[in-house]
């Protein structure tokens, strides 16, 4: 991947007055160069970038000037685990948070999943930062939970009642339906291909109450655990929870993108737990769509690109 952007990037130069300045703007060049002398790129980026976040594993830095691209810098600035050696206070090591930028700027999951994550344009050597797409995160809190479930074709009674595990659930459950898509027997069959009762629900003017499955004062229990429910024998066809689930799970599927998205997370294994409204983003490269800002890939990644 290094050596296409190398060659593309020489053709410009012989074709054109091309100035990677004129790109990315001067900020990033002076950023790229004095880390590449050897300084370190958070101290570097704290004096010529502006800091926008950081996470376990990154610290994110907007570029003056530029409202296209950020940088994201392996965050080095944890402290050691007090118990553990060769980790920090989150647990990662610092292969996992090289793992994170390769991962996230290898061409061919880009390909192969393309507008699932921020485009990225450059790596550096030692990959201890990626310049990437700069996506217009969600609002934060109610706000931003909101605008998600919308943007998901969901309803604002589920915005209400959906709590924390019952969306990792439905997340997981739609993960492992696209893994198996073609084996009937697989148990997430049974929440995903059956019709739902409340298909033409008018969200504005219903009274239906949702499953208790999604309260969100009470702790979410898995199926398995749930104690034994006494329902007419001719619903015993159905999980329990089945009208609530079914219907989001039709709602995120119905849309081919969102359906790709969670498809790349079970193929790469990203745990449902990190499609939340803080860990999206809305890119405009060939019109507005979600995508995740972060895909916390730690795992090993087969050497180096280019």
């Amino acid at each position: 991947m290094r050596l296409l952007r190398e060659y593309i990037r020489a053709v410009l130069n012989e074709t054109s007055e091309y100035k990677e300045s004129d790109y990315f703007g001067d900020a990033f060049v002076e950023f790229k160069e004095r880390a590449a002398r050897g300084e370190d790129p958070l101290d570097v980026a704290d004096d010529v970038l502006t800091h926008l976040g950081e996470g376990s594993t990154r610290i994110v830095y907007g570029i003056p000037g530029n409202n296209d691209q950020v940088v994201k810098i392996t965050n080095t600035r944890v402290e050691p685990h007090e118990e553990l050696e060769g980790v920090d206070a989150h647990k990662f090591s610092q292969e996992q948070k090289y793992y994170s930028n390769r991962w996230e700027s290898d061409l061919e999951i880009q390909q192969k999943y393309p507008d699932v994550f921020p485009r990225t344009y450059e790596t550096a050597p030692d990959e201890s930062w990626i310049l990437s797409e700069r996506a217009k995160p969600l609002p934060a809190g109610a706000a931003g939970k909101a605008e998600f479930f919308k943007i998901l074709g969901l309803s604002s009674q589920d915005v209400r009642n959906v709590n924390k595990e019952a969306w990792e659930f439905t997340i997981e459950l739609i993960k492992d339906y696209l893994l198996n898509e073609h084996n009937s027997d697989h148990y997430s069959h049974k929440y995903v291909l059956q019709e739902s009762e409340d298909d033409d629900w008018d969200d504005e003017y219903s009274t239906y109450v949702d499953d208790p499955l999604d309260d969100p004062t009470k702790p979410f229990k898995g199926i398995i655990d749930r104690p034994p429910v006494t329902i007419p024998p001719e619903e015993k066809a159905k999980p329990y929870g089945y009208e609530a689930i079914n219907r989001r799970i039709k709602a995120i599927l119905s849309n081919p993108h969102h359906r790709g998205i969670v498809r790349a997370m079970a193929d790469l294994n990203i745990p449902g737990k990190e499609f939340t409204p803080k860990n999206v983003g809305i890119s405009g490269i060939e019109g507005d769509h979600l995508v995740i800002l972060d895909a916390s890939l730690w795992r090993p990644h087969a050497g180096k690109q280019g």
